[in-house]
């Protein structure tokens, strides 16, 4: 039992411990990287002291964060050019395979700037960056998937992209898929779920966490709760796999 409690003690601080603040190191980790070296961390994890395995999950931690620095810095650039409309460099960076290039590609065709508003050919490129691997491409796509905007519905891969975009420890993602647990929607309702994907979500500054979080609790059991925040320690200790 004790064990037990230095696991769910120590793994959330030191996975979320610098989650509400900007990591400072910036750096490249492609996805298949991150897949390779998840997989060994877990490897590595199968016969770990408790200290040994708060120090894995905080590895695991620091390499999604560079990757998502990384994709913030180049994202800053091309934002602009989004924003003013400057398309051709936005382009040409997107045919290179410059997946921050084609998320702002497609922001841009989303709101008509420098191009004719088009949905279809903003969840193309959207939809190429998310298939690359970017972060906030996959949280959108979902959201895309879930409402039919410039693709068909389809809840399978609404889900599957949040999925995927949590292990990057996106928290629009989480908002997004705590939002389908609480309502039933695209999944079976699940408020414990719901619950446990607002507290990730919180853990990063978001406010509107914090909001659904008080809301569900005046409406939950006592063990609800306790089983929510299992799933919230479970999702955390599996590096964010097992979240949803």
């Amino acid at each position: 039992m004790k064990k037990l409690f230095l696991v769910k003690a120590i793994i959330p601080l030191v996975l979320l411990g610098c989650v509400s603040s900007k990591p400072d190191v910036e750096g490249e980790l492609s996805q298949e990287n991150s897949t390779g070296s998840k997989t060994k961390l877990v490897k590595n994890m199968e016969q770990s002291t408790v200290e040994d395995k708060a120090n894995h999950v905080l590895q695991y931690r620091e390499m999604i964060y560079k990757k998502r620095s990384e994709e913030s810095r180049q994202l800053r650039n091309y934002r602009s050019m989004s924003i003013s409309g400057e398309i051709a460099p936005l382009l040409e960076a997107s045919e290179k395979g410059e997946d921050s290039a084609m998320y702002a590609l497609g922001i841009a065709y989303f709101f008509g700037k420098g191009v004719v508003k088009n949905d279809e050919e903003s969840t193309k490129w959207l939809l190429k960056a998310a298939s690359l691997g970017h972060t906030e491409a996959q949280a959108e796509i979902g959201h895309r998937y879930g409402t039919g905007l410039g693709v068909v519905k389809n809840e399978k891969e609404e889900i599957d992209w949040y999925r995927k975009a949590i292990k990057q420890g996106s928290p629009e993602a989480m908002l997004y898929l705590a939002w389908d647990y609480s309502k039933g929607r695209s999944v079976d309702k699940d408020i414990e779920r719901a619950y446990s994907l607002y507290l990730l979500a919180r853990d990063q500054g978001r406010v509107k966490a914090k909001e659904h979080i008080e809301k569900l609790a005046k409406v939950m059991t006592k063990e609800q709760i306790i089983g929510a925040k299992d799933l919230y320690y479970d999702c955390l200790s599996s590096f964010l796999g097992n979240c949803g």
